[in-house]
């Protein structure tokens, strides 16, 4: 695993269209995300909507025995439609505006929950707390034929000074 030290930003924030899934049990997250940007993949391809940038997860709960998450992607302008795909409801939110700590962690799935604590421990040195929503963009995503340790992935939360 491997992480770059975390850049404090101003976060302008961004609209996004998400597929939302609130209390999803842990175990069934990884099959939930898949069915998500399936239905997403369909509806950029229907061009329901045009992405500005690559796909996220913002997790608004702490990863317990449930998660509420959104996955999606940014998009230029707030998008107020509603759509059905298939059985998954496809809706306009966004990656909210501030203080924001972005670190790029390259890496399997396995290994992000380690490299969510190693953030946090760097960045409670340096005198911050994270706060939610946090999310990850996937900068390099998995693909057929592509290597977990191709992975990229930042990692974003929103901070202020303790």
């Amino acid at each position: 695993m491997s992480m770059t030290d975390p850049e404090i930003i101003e976060f302008l924030g961004t609209p996004t269209v998400v597929v939302r899934g609130d209390n999803i049990p842990v175990e069934e997250l990884a099959s939930f995300m898949d069915e998500s940007f399936t239905a997403l993949g369909k509806a950029i391809r229907e061009r329901r909507f045009v992405p500005n940038g690559p796909g996220f997860s913002r997790y608004d709960t702490r990863l317990m025995e449930t998660v509420t998450v959104e996955v999606g992607f940014p998009v230029e302008e707030a998008w107020g439609e509603v759509i059905k795909i298939g059985e998954v409801l496809i809706q306009g939110s966004e990656l909210p505006a501030g203080s924001t700590a972005v670190a790029k962690f390259k890496g399997g799935f396995e290994d992000i929950g380690d490299a969510w604590q190693e953030l946090q421990q760097r960045l409670a040195e340096r005198g911050y707390e994270t706060s939610r929503p946090f999310w990850e963009y996937y900068d390099v995503p998995p693909a057929p034929g592509r290597e977990e340790r191709h992975y990229m992935t930042r990692l974003a939360a929103p901070v202020k000074r303790q």
